[in-house]
């Protein structure tokens, strides 16, 4: 009898320590209509692309309000720094999202969250002064990783970091 309870109850806590959050997040993971702290994989996307859509339109204007609904103070701060640096050399970039793909999601904690995307672009550099197109990438790839932080009940980009780049095979890239 004793040796049946001692089972039973190592089978007990087997299964209590089997069910811990980690195991629970990473079975969350790739569900879409699973929410990950709040936000589901559909509304990741969504906000990965409407962030690229601003920035794109940022690096043609030179601009970056259009962008401060989806951003924190501290990566807005970060790319005005990058857009200054482009428009003191006279230059413009136009980007155009070509296919994205969202990679592995990971739950910081409540309010976090981590992203990673293969995203395929093609990229102009343009001389404002002459208008000569100064290097073009067409089917550039970038592995990024993005940091969302929910913040008055929003979700914003906070950090978007660029883990790989490639270039494309011959034909597309030039130097002008």
């Amino acid at each position: 009898m004793r040796k049946r309870v001692i089972i039973t109850m190592l089978v007990m806590l087997s299964a209590i320590f089997a069910c811990t959050p980690e195991t629970e997040k990473s079975a969350e993971i790739k569900n879409s209509e699973t929410e990950i702290a709040g936000i589901n994989e559909d509304e990741i996307k969504a906000l990965i692309e409407r962030y690229d859509e601003l920035l794109s339109e940022a690096y043609m204007t030179n601009e970056l309000k259009i962008l401060k609904e989806i951003l924190t103070v501290d990566h807005g701060a970060r790319l005005d720094h990058r857009l200054s640096n482009i428009k003191k050399a006279n230059r413009q970039m136009q980007s155009e999202l070509k296919n994205i793909e969202i990679g592995e999601i990971q739950t910081l904690d409540d309010k976090t969250v981590t992203v990673t995307t293969q995203e395929t672009w093609d990229i102009r550099h343009i001389d404002l002064e002459t208008q000569k197109v100064l290097k073009e990438h067409k089917g550039y790839l970038y592995e990024i990783n993005y940091e969302m932080v929910e913040q008055n009940d929003m979700w914003l980009i906070n950090a978007v970091n660029v883990v790989s780049e490639k270039a494309p095979e011959k034909g597309g890239s030039e130097e002008k």
